[in-house]
């Protein structure tokens, strides 16, 4: 299942989180300090509610392509590269959403950072230097989004266009190699390498859902093995 399911499955679900902040979003969660449990990543993406699904197929589908995406993104963990959302095409209104688009990518990865308490002051030396690179660039993107704004759609663009390129490939690099020396840091305290794929723990990281058409004594579609009833439907 591709990356294009879960967004696909969180449009009709109308997740209110863009789906270019949901994968930064987990991606910071990857690079977290803590473990972030299922449970407290789905409220931070459903903004404090649960999701309801239309039944245990769409249920299903949810989280397996959640998991998914989860796994693929932790791969950075073992120093493989992170591809940003594809740029909109290069006119006045496509250079505008861009740069909203990262910013938004920023403001997920720092938010997955913070929900596994993540303190700044206790990362690594690099790991700082990224973090406010990432706070310079939001404020050079807002920059350029208040000028291009003011000049209107004559702005010419290829100076712009070309500083994007460039921060998009510092930013890309500077996400995956983060959550890369964030898995070694980890690596390191705890005495041990960390997870080849980066699946959060099942039990703290039972997801509450609230769901239409899934009886109480099938199966939890989180797919714990439990009656819903005694898993995710508790309550």
């Amino acid at each position: 299942m591709d990356e294009h399911a879960l967004e696909t499955i969180l449009s009709r679900m109308g997740c209110p989180t863009p789906f270019h902040q949901v994968r930064t979003m987990i991606l910071g969660c990857v690079a977290a300090t803590n473990m972030v449990p299922l449970s407290v990543l789905q409220q931070e993406l459903w903004q404090g509610e649960d999701p309801v699904f239309d039944g245990m197929d769409q249920a299903q589908q949810y989280f397996a392509a959640l998991m998914n995406l989860w796994n693929d993104l932790a791969r950075c963990q073992s120093g493989e590269s992170f591809r940003l959302t594809p740029a909109p095409p290069p006119t006045w209104e496509g250079v505008k959403r861009r740069i909203v688009i990262r910013n938004e990518e920023i403001e997920g990865f720092i938010r997955g950072l913070d929900l596994g308490g993540s303190d700044p002051h206790a990362a690594p030396p690099s790991v700082r230097r990224k973090l406010e690179f990432f706070a310079l660039l939001s404020t050079l993107f807002d920059r350029y989004l208040e000028l291009l704004e003011k000049e209107g759609p004559e702005t010419p663009l290829e100076n712009t266009l070309r500083v994007l390129d460039q921060a998009d490939e510092t930013l890309a690099r500077d996400m995956a190699s983060m959550t890369y020396e964030q898995a070694r840091a980890r690596a390191r305290l705890l005495g041990a390498g960390p997870s080849p794929i980066g699946t959060p723990p099942a039990a703290a990281g039972r997801a509450p859902v609230r769901a239409r058409r899934v009886g109480r004594n099938e199966p939890c579609p989180c797919g714990s093995g439990r009656k819903y009833k005694h898993c995710c439907g508790r309550g």
